[in-house]
């Protein structure tokens, strides 16, 4: 039910923590969070809230890097260089994080060794040693549902399958981040032989589940994402790290 995750997440909270005040902070947020609103007498919604406590605990600047993990399909093994990327394109990673002679590349890597230290997600190790500790993180499926949740309330990432159900929202309840997901049935729809304006997209990633039709996706208009700043084209084949 999600229990020993959320023992794990707990302690690597408390691990941040060095003197018995802040740990008795901790103590009295989770209090706090159990306690609030309705109660609720199933396990899952108790979970949940100390899952959201490691959110909340999180510094400012790692909080948007880690609702963008909720871009990834569950159970996706996310490739750490090409996070690390969309991460500054996006203009997440802080310059001011800097350590003399580290590059933006080792600032990303470095909250992502946040998270790890956290418990927020599970990684591998490079084999063999290198420049780059990190190979490979993925969500766990509660964690995933809290970035989604978490994206959904703070208007910052919205997934969905269906340009049409996004240009039928408001415009109080959309986001500039985009997530579209596409398999060999749903791409053609998106071939423009009807017009899309989604005006409002700042950032737009596209998740390919069949990547031998990567190439009728080029074809479709981005030029009506009059504000896209941000392009990812994510293929999801299956793949090893080894």
């Amino acid at each position: 039910g999600g229990l020993p995750l959320a023992v794990v997440v707990l302690g690597g909270i408390l691990s941040t923590k060095h003197h018995f005040s802040e740990w008795e902070f901790v103590y009295l947020h989770i209090k706090f969070y159990l306690g609030r609103g309705e109660r609720i007498g199933q396990r899952e919604g108790e979970i949940q809230r100390i899952l959201a406590l490691s959110y909340y605990d999180l510094p400012y600047q790692l909080k948007p890097c880690f609702l963008y993990l909720g871009i990834y399909p569950e159970d996706h093994d996310i490739r750490t260089d090409s996070l690390y990327q969309i991460w500054m394109a996006e203009g997440m990673v802080s310059k001011e994080d800097q350590i003399e002679g580290e590059s933006m590349m080792d600032v990303a890597e470095r909250y992502l060794g946040e998270f790890v230290k956290r418990c927020m997600v599970q990684v591998k190790l490079k084999e063999e040693p290198g420049y780059r500790k990190f190979e490979s993180c993925r969500l766990h499926d509660l964690m995933r549902d809290l970035c989604l949740a978490k994206g959904r309330d703070e208007n910052f990432l919205k997934v969905n399958d269906n340009l049409d159900v996004i240009e039928s929202t408001s415009s109080a309840s959309r986001s500039d981040r985009l997530v579209i997901s596409l398999s060999s049935v749903e791409i053609p729809k998106y071939v423009p032989h009807k017009k899309k304006t989604i005006r409002h997209v700042r950032s737009l990633t596209f998740c390919i589940r069949d990547p031998p039709y990567y190439d009728r996706l080029a074809r479709t208009r981005f030029s009506n994402f009059r504000k896209l700043r941000v392009l990812n084209i994510e293929r999801l084949r299956p793949y090893s790290v080894d």
